[in-house]
């Protein structure tokens, strides 16, 4: 074999082995901190906002919203979602702008029905498929 051949071969190998490389797999719905980047008509830059969620694999749900911390627990059947009332430490927000953010998007939470994991992202929908809450998977 001379050693035009041997490259040729050896390229093509490498460009097929490369071609066989598949996309990451999403994050899992579960046990993935989840970075709230849309809300209200609102974007949030996932590496700055403290807003998040994490829906664990034992059925409690825990995050940040704005100004406190929040827990529930929740449950799924396929796509549909239902978090049950949401608990919150009792800390004041700084303005009166986060609060009402606060309370949105607690009430946004409460709202959902169902989900989505589309590549690193995460939507929350509300019973008529309109859009509530969009986050980005972080790492923890």
């Amino acid at each position: 074999m001379t050693r035009t051949t041997f490259m040729a071969l050896a390229l093509g190998a490498s460009l097929m082995a490369a071609g066989a490389v598949r996309a990451a797999d999403p994050p899992p719905f579960t046990d993935t901190r989840w970075a709230l980047t849309e809300f209200a008509g609102e974007t949030f830059d996932e590496q700055k906002t403290n807003a998040h969620v994490i829906f664990r694999g034992n059925g409690k749900f825990s995050g940040y919203a704005f100004c406190n911390s929040m827990f529930s627990i929740y449950a799924v059947d396929g796509d549909k979602l239902a978090i049950k009332p949401i608990g919150t430490t009792m800390r004041a927000c700084v303005d009166a702008a986060d609060n009402e953010r606060e309370q949105a998007f607690l009430k946004a939470l409460r709202d959902a029905r169902a989900w989505g994991v589309e590549g690193d992202r995460l939507t929350l929908v509300d019973g008529d498929g309109a859009v509530l809450l969009r986050f980005a998977a972080q790492t923890q």
